[in-house]
């Protein structure tokens, strides 16, 4: 009888976090992590990309900070303490767990404790994304 494989979670370390959090500003950056990605998933985030060249600030467009992984739970971008902070990327907290549930064929529970352990709660500087409760339809 197979025994099944279970996951084994660990805790990121600043450099693997730093990672998944990549800002895609540089375009050399862009093109690394796009490699070997799907040509949907690409599109995904070079509709991101294009939405932040957009409508970013000139002062914040280089600073956005995506979420590797989660660009299907991208809502828009918001400014962290009002007019005068940073414009930073923003995710929904159900399209978030919902993805990694998805990508990793993990339980609701398993990808909602991933997530809040390794992205929601973590800060990488003013530019941290935020992840907000969404409106579920």
């Amino acid at each position: 009888m197979a025994t099944k494989k279970k996951s084994v979670k660990k805790k990121l370390t600043r450099e693997e976090f730093k990672l998944l959090l990549s800002g895609m500003s540089n375009k050399d950056l862009t093109t690394r992590l796009l490699h070997g990605k799907s040509p949907k998933d690409q599109r995904n985030r070079l509709k991101i990309l294009d939405f932040i060249d957009i409508y970013a600030d000139d002062d914040h467009k280089e600073n956005i900070i995506l979420a590797d992984g989660l660009d299907k739970a991208f809502l828009g971008l918001a400014y962290r303490d009002g007019e005068h902070g940073a414009q930073v990327a923003v995710y929904g907290i159900f399209s978030c767990i919902h993805q990694l549930q998805l990508d990793n064929k993990w339980s609701w529970d398993e990808a909602e404790e991933y997530f809040n352990f390794n992205t929601r709660w973590a800060y990488v500087g003013e530019y941290t994304p935020m992840f907000i409760e969404e409106m579920v339809r």
